[in-house]
């Protein structure tokens, strides 16, 4: 078995890293960390399998520590904007746990991104009550928001607890 420690980002390519700056920061409430350019080297064509790359990236942290990679490539060009639909393979998407949902998918809509239906209530099972949307970007970039049950404080350390938290 790998002897895997922890994941430690997630890499979302982007057209423009001062739209997804601002929504990741402004928005969301992510910290901005850091951001690095690097010219088209031997170095950068090896780590990303792309001939000619140039890319700037932006690293932002989220609440809980996670951390998520921004790239824009400035080259090369040909370049395509992928709207993956979420049953189609090599869809991914991210989800935060949120405490309120509606006020955080009027943020996200406020800043251009659709949500892909109305927000849906799980019923019986481990996550009994959770309220699950799925969002998307103009740029194909797919999140998903989810908030727990309000429940009383006895039920709410089980109901954690059968997911693992």
């Amino acid at each position: 078995m790998a002897a895997f420690r922890r994941a430690d980002h997630v890499g979302i390519t982007v057209p423009s890293l001062t739209e997804a700056l601002h929504f990741w920061v402004d928005v969301l409430g992510f910290r901005f960390v850091a951001q690095t350019h690097y010219e088209t080297s031997d170095f950068l064509e090896q780590v990303v399998g792309v001939d000619g790359a140039d890319l700037t990236l932006a690293m932002v942290e989220g609440p809980d520590g996670s951390l998520i990679e921004l790239l824009e490539y400035h080259a090369p060009s040909g370049r395509q904007v992928l709207k993956p639909r979420s049953c189609d393979v090599g869809s991914v998407h991210l989800a935060y746990m949120v405490d309120n949902l509606d006020s955080v998918l009027a943020k996200v809509e406020a800043a251009g991104w659709l949500r892909l239906g109305e927000p849906q209530t799980v019923r019986g099972g481990s996550r009994d009550g959770l309220r699950i949307v799925y969002v998307r970007g103009q740029d194909g970039v797919t999140l998903e928001f989810l908030q727990a049950p309000a429940l009383a404080d006895g039920h709410a350390a089980a109901w954690a607890n059968s997911l693992g938290a």
